[in-house]
């Protein structure tokens, strides 16, 4: 093998030990290649380079010696993967292809100790896992095991940021409600994470707007013995009244997620947290200035702009209600594109200039009505002067 400079770097890592993880990305045109990351390891049979392919079901391991392991990213990069990252305890690389020009920018390290090179090392996390009630659920067989356990992982991960410092109530009490609540897996989690956490007499409804899963989920529920957790059927409407804490809506179709955010308004809930999915109400709606006709004239753009326009509005509108809100990556996009999430948090008022960031948004792409602002009673028309 021909070595190239970034390969010369990255086997001086490896001997120095710096080498933190690889990771390669953005396959070639045509090519459906997994998610790859590598990183150093140490066997009984000496050290090794740890290269994990990452695929929507499962993850296959593969330890190669160093020189095997390198031949093997060598091999993959550029030709299959256009991009890779190398991260060291002296600097993070990121390298990405374009035809057979490179492009290389040169960054801070993220980590600054040594990589962890025990073979078998156990994942940190907030609370111990527990996903009994996956197998109770279903839980997609072995296809659908490995992702959504990786899925209430990082579920749980968003969790922990808002409430891991947070000061528990008298009594443990608190409320919340899943509305959307398909299979319950992400309620069975929502619940144990409260209850393990301090919160110890949590309640949780989950809110399912099909009888029938609603009825499973309730005994499943029942089954595993989960005092404070239960199931109803129809819309958010439908939750039992009371006091409410937290709402989330993962994956609730279309105006569903605007519904169950201005639930939670309402409702006065100090946290959202929302995966919106199925975009469909504002992509005949757009009118924006000129300009944008290059761009949404393409059918698939045009809907990529409407998904994009759609969760702008809804955070803006939160803001203007009186929440801090945040948007960001929920999954990895190689599971599925529908791989936002949306968070709010309750402040004391509205951010200065919250309510003219909304209007001004919508006046841009022509927008007068959008299911969220309209349900918080925000007009999304500027004042005439």
């Amino acid at each position: 093998m021909k070595h190239k400079v970034w390969m010369v770097e990255l086997e001086d890592a490896l001997r120095r030990g710096t080498l933190v993880r690889v990771s390669l990305g953005a396959p070639a045109p045509g090519v459906a290649a997994p998610k790859v990351l590598a990183r150093p390891v140490t066997l009984k049979g000496g050290d090794r380079l740890q290269v994990v392919t990452r695929h929507p079901t499962r993850d296959v391991t593969q330890n190669y010696t160093w020189v095997d392991g390198l031949a093997e990213l060598a091999a993959r990069v550029p030709e299959h993967y256009r991009s890779i990252h190398i991260s060291t305890t002296e600097r993070t690389t990121a390298l990405t292809w374009t035809g057979d020009r490179m492009r290389r920018v040169d960054g801070p390290p993220v980590a600054t100790e040594p990589a962890d090179t025990r073979h078998d090392r156990a994942p940190q996390r907030a609370v111990p896992p527990d996903h009994r009630w996956i197998d109770a659920l279903g839980g997609g067989g072995k296809s659908g095991t490995v992702e959504k356990k990786r899925q209430i992982d990082h579920f749980v991960e968003v969790l922990h940021q808002w409430l891991g410092g947070a000061s528990r109530p008298e009594g443990g009490f608190t409320r919340w409600l899943d509305v959307g609540s398909g299979s319950g897996a992400m309620t069975f989690a929502l619940w144990h994470y409260l209850r393990t956490t301090g919160f110890s007499a949590a309640e949780v409804v989950g809110i399912e707007l099909r009888p029938e899963l609603a009825a499973r989920t309730e005994r499943v529920a029942r089954s595993l013995g989960c005092d404070g957790l239960s199931f109803v059927a129809g819309t958010v409407e439908a939750a039992p009244a009371g006091p409410v804490d937290g709402v989330i809506a993962l994956h609730a179709c279309d105006v569903a997620t605007d519904d169950a955010l201005a639930a939670g308004v309402a409702a006065g809930a100090r946290l959202l947290m929302v995966a919106p999915c199925c975009h469909k109400e504002l992509r005949g709606a757009l009118a924006p200035p000129a300009p944008l006709d290059t761009i949404l004239r393409h059918g698939i753009l045009k809907t990529r702009e409407a998904d994009l326009v759609t969760d702008a509005l809804r955070a803006a509108a939160l803001e203007a209600a009186g929440y801090d809100a945040r948007v960001f990556e929920f999954v990895s996009s190689e599971h599925t594109d529908k791989n936002l999430m949306i968070t709010g948090a309750r402040r004391a008022a509205p951010a200065d200039g919250a309510a003219e960031r909304l209007t001004a948004l919508a006046t841009f792409y022509g927008v007068r009505h959008q299911r969220l602002a309209d349900r918080l009673g925000l007009s999304l028309e500027r004042p005439r002067a």
